[in-house]
């Protein structure tokens, strides 16, 4: 259980370093008066896209390492797996 929640834990630690990076970058091309460039902007759609999968495979980690016990409508993962999959699903 402490090998999986490390690894959900670094993924989606590693997945938000990144996205707020590229963001920042934009962030601040923006506040000099820029939309900034075509490939940074493409890299925060990449970066948001990667930290929506990380996400869903951090829980789907979470969801195995717990077994039958995560299916069950009491388990407060079970919600969050339903969850991330919807919004895994809208990702841009």
């Amino acid at each position: 259980a402490q090998s999986a929640l490390a690894e959900a834990t670094v993924l989606v630690d590693a997945a938000r370093s990144h996205l707020y990076k590229v963001t920042g970058e934009l962030w601040e091309e923006n506040q000099r008066g820029s939309d900034g460039t075509q490939e940074l902007r493409a890299s925060v759609r990449l970066a948001t896209s990667h930290a929506a999968r990380s996400s869903v495979q951090a829980v789907d980690i979470l969801y195995g390492a717990l077994a039958t016990s995560a299916i069950m409508r009491s388990s407060p993962l079970e919600r969050r797996f339903r969850d991330i999959h919807t919004a895994g699903a809208h990702v841009m």
